[in-house]
């Protein structure tokens, strides 16, 4: 756990840069190849379920693609 983190912190300096665009791209790949739009309204347990799903796989996206694009720019 902790060579993890050395590893971010390596490349936290780049991802400060790069993750704002990845996250917009990664954005636009829900909202237009998946039709999945941030706004959702949360009338019950599943539309919340289904909006913490989507949050947290953007999320991850956003964070692999930003750690990748500053590996292969420092590479």
């Amino acid at each position: 756990m902790n060579s993890f983190f050395n590893f971010i912190a390596n490349y936290s300096f780049a991802i400060f840069f790069i993750h704002y665009y990845i996250i917009l791209l990664v954005h636009d790949i829900f909202k237009y190849i998946f039709h999945v739009n941030d706004v959702v309204l949360i009338n019950d347990f599943q539309s919340l379920c289904l909006w913490l799903i989507i949050g947290t796989v953007k999320f991850i996206f956003s964070f692999l693609g930003s750690l990748y694009v500053c590996i292969g720019i420092k590479k």
